[in-house]
């Protein structure tokens, strides 16, 4: 996108205008795309936490209730011979990991992660826009109550740089919701990363009434997830409106997929966006021995999306020398 473009973006940022609306207006089209949610997304940045601090009772009741279904979840993880989980409720296990895609702001994550019953050995979280990260890591500053090991990255739900059963546990809050059409793709990306469960807080447009179907189609939101998760052989094991929305225009729903005890422990679950091959950490950077490039790390935060890719074919000459 050229200069005068974001020029003009961000015009209609500051006159509260809709940029996603804005951009489906101009090319005529009823869905958003990824460069859609990314401007958007990037030009919000620091809103989402702003709001937090102006209707902190809200957050802290609606997160109550996802954190208590995560929590119900954790209790069911499988682990091998050499993790058993421990059943004392008193005892912090740390043999799982989780992930949130599309962490936004951190707004949800920082809640959840105060609230689970038992500590992850890692906890993750990555989203489509730098800004949203460097926001979410000041955030997660200002509400932690105590330290735990986390690793936040950009990244594309559509190409996400983890490695396939990765992750115990993998959770959405409303970052599924803006891509109309791709509710199939999302799921399959999605479901690979996952090594248990798949646990989706997102819009749910089957079970809406009216009034809030035609909020969902007027804004491009997501459809037929259950139905997409059934015609993919997916086990639904959870699908209904949540108590504290149901009479929002935009009410949230629980979507919860499991798909068995297939996690596999890896040293570093990071990976290469499109071949999902190994990364070499560099000084300021990730390369990918598989594409030949490059990804920065810009503030400590690790881009991995594909847009993000710097050809960078002699690297490892220039390392291995060093």
């Amino acid at each position: 996108m050229d200069a005068g473009m974001i020029r003009r973006v961000k015009d209609i940022y500051d006159n509260n205008g809709n940029i996603m609306e804005y951009f489906r207006n101009m090319e005529k089209r009823d869905y958003n795309t990824t460069e859609d949610i990314l401007i958007s997304y990037d030009f919000q940045a620091g809103t989402y936490s702003e709001d937090y601090w102006n209707k902190k009772n809200y957050y802290e009741k609606t997160r109550e209730e996802l954190s208590q279904i995560i929590n119900h979840y954790i209790q069911k993880l499988e682990f091998s011979s050499d993790q058993e989980k421990n059943d004392e409720p008193d005892t912090i296990h740390t043999g799982y990991k989780i992930l949130e895609a599309g962490i936004g702001e951190g707004t949800t994550f920082g809640l959840i992660m105060k609230r689970l019953k038992l500590q992850p050995e890692y906890s993750y979280g990555f989203d489509i826009s730098w800004s949203r990260i460097k926001e979410c890591h000041r955030f997660l500053r200002e509400i932690e109550e105590a330290e735990y090991k986390k690793c936040l990255f950009v990244g594309d739900m559509m190409s996400i740089p983890l490695k396939d059963c990765s992750i115990d546990i993998v959770y959405t809050a409303h970052a599924l919701e803006p891509n109309s059409g791709r509710e199939r793709e999302l799921l399959k990306e999605l479901y690979r990363v996952a090594g248990q469960y798949v646990i989706l807080f997102e819009p749910s447009y089957e079970l809406a009434d009216a009034e809030q179907k035609k909020h969902m189609e007027h804004h491009g939101y997501i459809r037929g997830l259950l139905a997409e998760a059934e015609s993919l052989g997916y086990q639904v094991v959870e699908h209904r409106i949540l108590d504290f929305a149901r009479h929002e225009i935009n009410p949230s729903s629980v979507m919860v997929i499991y798909k068995g005890a297939e996690t596999v422990r890896y040293d570093d679950v990071l990976c290469d966006p499109v071949s999902k091959g190994e990364l070499v950490h560099g000084k300021s950077s990730y390369f990918s021995k598989d594409c030949l490039v490059a990804y920065p790390i810009i503030e400590d935060i690790p881009c991995l999306n594909i847009t993000n890719a710097v050809l960078a074919t002699k690297y490892l000459d220039h390392i291995n020398n060093s």
